[in-house]
Order: structure tokens, then sequence, then C-alpha cells
């Protein structure tokens, strides 16, 4: 489900998401991960503080409705870096703003993916990205949701990523 559309946005009530999450099932589907747009607009590695915290407020909503929908996962992009956000001072907001996210989902038994998408992010395009910054943020509640259409825009094979994840 992605958040930021007519039928599910910030203001969705709980009610309205159980309704939703009814009629998914009564049509034979379920939600398998609850994703959303907001955050393009709000980076968790945003250079001011109200960016961030935005995107830890959308993120908590996020979590809320996983829950809600009976799902575990939820997806998170990271953002990007640019001349107006240093990729230093980007990747420590992301990373800390992850561990504060991360306790939530934990504490809520939800899983957080970090997506890895070359529209939306510049810093998770490597296997090795991908496992430093899941050691950085170091919570079983994150992982690195891999799509493996986005990662081939690394250079490296999907199965790079498939072999990290097995160490």
């Amino acid at each position: 489900m992605w958040i930021g559309t007519d039928d599910f946005h910030m203001g969705t009530t709980d009610d309205e998401i159980k309704a939703l999450r009814e009629g998914i099932e009564t049509a034979g589907f379920y939600v398998s991960s609850v994703a959303l747009t907001m955050v393009w607009d709000n980076p968790i590695c945003g250079p001011e503080d109200f960016v961030q915290e935005r995107a830890i407020e959308i993120a908590a909503c996020q979590i809320a409705a996983a829950n809600l929908f009976g799902t575990d996962a939820f997806l998170v992009v990271t953002g990007r870096h640019s001349a107006d956000n240093d990729v230093s001072a980007a990747l420590n907001r992301i990373v800390s703003g992850f561990k504060r996210i991360d306790q939530v989902a934990a504490d809520a038994g939800v899983k957080v993916g970090a997506e890895t998408c070359p529209r939306l992010s510049f810093n998770l395009m490597t296997s090795l990205e991908c496992t430093a910054f899941d050691e950085a943020v170091g919570n079983p509640a994150m992982g690195i949701y891999l799509d493996t259409a986005n990662v081939t825009y690394s250079g490296y094979p999907s199965t790079s990523y498939v072999r990290l994840a097995m160490i």
C-alpha cells in the first residue's frame, strides 16, 4: 500500500485502514508492505532538522498502518545528497534517523526496509554500501529492501547482494 494516495494518506483513520484491509482481503489479496511517496519531499537525510523530523513522523504513521494492515514490513527511501546536502552529513543523518525509526518499528514488531532506488537515493547502490549501512544502524528491525531492478544501476549483479546477505 502506498501512503499518499486519495484512499490512503496521513489523515486516514484506523477504521478507514481496517476497512481498506477488509476490502483487500475480500478480493483475495493481502498487503505485503507499506510504502509512501511523502518522504521523497521530506527525506530522512535532509539537512534541516524539521525535514528529518517530518520524515520520522511519516515513518511512525507507516509503522501504525503496517500493524493495521497485518503486514510486518514497510519501505523507506534514504534520500539523496546534493550540493547543499553534503554526502557525509547526509549519511550521518540517515543512520541516526533510521536508528530512531528502527526502535519504534522493533517495539511494534515491524521491519523497516531501506530501499535501493537510484532515483530517490544515491547511497545504497552497491552491496557493500548496503551492508555497511545495515551494520551502522545495527538494529535487527532494519534490513535492505532489495529490488533487483533498482540495483542493476550499480553495475553489480544482484547475486552479489544475495551472497552478502548469506554471510
